[in-house]
């Protein structure tokens, strides 16, 4: 009698089962995890970019911004514009060190431009607080906020701060 390697139909129907029963656990949980990340990668670009022009200022000895990008490929003479949805960019003299693509859609960053003196302080002498939001009430909100020494603190969530408000 010959032998074969292989599954039996029952085998594979039980592993197919199994599979299915498991995703259908899953699947649902999949969707807000993928937001939840999507946030807190607009996050951490905002911060990076907001640690870059600190330093830059620092290093280059000159005022450097963190504004509203303006939807040109001009580098070399950038030149800030006004709706953060089309992303930001970090501006030293008139030259962009770093630009930064739209945010995913339905994420909304607010902020208003921000320059840092060459030493490492805001020029506003004010905090300024951004904050990135997809309107889903499942989502926390999240905030940056850069102080007048250009310390910069990130948390997601309800924050009554007299800075950035509250979402909750």
């Amino acid at each position: 009698m010959k032998k074969f390697d292989g599954f039996t139909l029952i085998e594979l129907l039980i592993v197919l089962s199994i599979i299915v029963i498991l995703s259908t656990i899953v699947m649902p949980n999949f969707g807000p995890f993928v937001q939840q990340s999507r946030m807190d990668s607009i996050q951490n670009r905002l911060l990076a970019s907001v640690s870059l022009a600190r330093a830059e200022a620092i290093r280059q000895d000159v005022q450097v911004t963190v504004c509203a990008r303006n939807n040109t490929e001009n580098m070399a003479n950038y030149t800030c514009g006004s709706n953060w949805a089309n992303g930001w960019a970090v501006i030293a003299g008139s030259s962009a060190v770093r630009v930064e693509d739209a945010p995913a859609n339905a994420i909304a960053v607010s902020g208003s431009n921000i320059t840092f003196k060459s030493s490492g302080l805001l020029s506003s002498g004010n905090d300024v607080c951004f904050s990135a939001d997809d309107g889903n009430g499942d989502t926390d909100v999240r905030y940056l906020q850069v102080n007048q020494f250009g310390r910069i603190r990130a948390w997601d969530g309800a924050q009554n701060d007299g800075v950035c408000g509250s979402d909750g």
